[in-house]
């Protein structure tokens, strides 16, 4: 496994849980639309919400990575962090993707983000293709700024 490799695994492992993390934060928040679920003193879930919503188990292994949960409440919007690492010779390549689950005011819960779509895997031939794709277009480019040049 190369480092690229090891950065894929991570980003796979990351959006993997993301989704299905998505569907559950969804099917929880989606009937509290229009209710209070932050403490008004502070930018923390009440009790009765907290208490609907799963503990996630921190640091377990899904395809080689390491996978943690991070809450990230405010009082603008309700997010968790799903952050994954993978460990290539030593060096750890390390992906975040956030789940957006609804947007807060005043305490309450005004909406709720769309569910996060499945992603396609992405695999280490794919990447190294987009990249060669992005230095063909880039040639292009040069060679069209080159001809209008004087246009500029």
């Amino acid at each position: 496994m190369d480092r690229l490799e090891a950065k894929i695994k991570a980003v796979n492992a990351a959006n993997k849980v993301a989704v299905d993390l998505s569907k559950t934060l969804l099917e929880i928040f989606t009937p509290l639309v229009g209710e209070q679920v932050l403490k008004t003193t502070a930018p923390v879930l009440l009790k009765k919400i907290e208490k609907l919503v799963p503990e996630f188990i921190n640091g377990y292994k899904l395809d080689g990575c390491t996978v943690n949960i991070y809450k990230d409440v405010n009082e603008y919007h309700l997010c968790w962090v799903v952050k994954t690492c993978c460990n290539y010779e030593g060096i750890a390549e390390y992906h975040q993707e956030y789940v957006i689950v609804g947007d807060i005011k005043k305490c309450v819960l005004t909406s709720v983000h769309r569910l996060k779509e499945s992603v396609p895997e992405f695999t280490a031939d794919f990447v190294r293709e987009q990249f060669k794709q992005i230095e063909s277009l880039k040639d292009q480019l040069r060679e069209v700024e080159f001809t209008i040049y004087p246009f500029r």
